[in-house]
């Protein structure tokens, strides 16, 4: 993997970890808003929906950059074999 390839993975890495930690947030939020009758529960609902898209997108591109690994796994030194890390 190429300098510019292992930054680019350290970045969408920690921009993964921050949006799950945004969608866990909003879901507290969205659960809380229920549990009150909190009218704008859509947007929250909405909004989770879109940061949703964007983790897709982000475990999209991580996996591209691992050669076809899902997020969590690493190419071992056998072609084609794939351990979790």
């Amino acid at each position: 993997m190429t300098l510019g390839a292992d930054l680019e993975r350290d970045r969408l890495t920690r921009r993964a970890q921050r949006v799950r930690a945004v969608i866990a947030a909003l879901q507290r939020q969205a659960e809380e808003g229920r549990a009150a009758a909190h009218a704008g529960g859509q947007h929250i609902l909405q909004a989770i929906a879109e940061f949703e898209a964007e983790l897709a997108a982000i475990d999209g591109r991580l996996s591209d950059l691992a050669g076809g690994a899902t997020p969590g796994q690493r190419r071992s030194n056998v072609p084609g074999d794939w351990t979790a890390t």
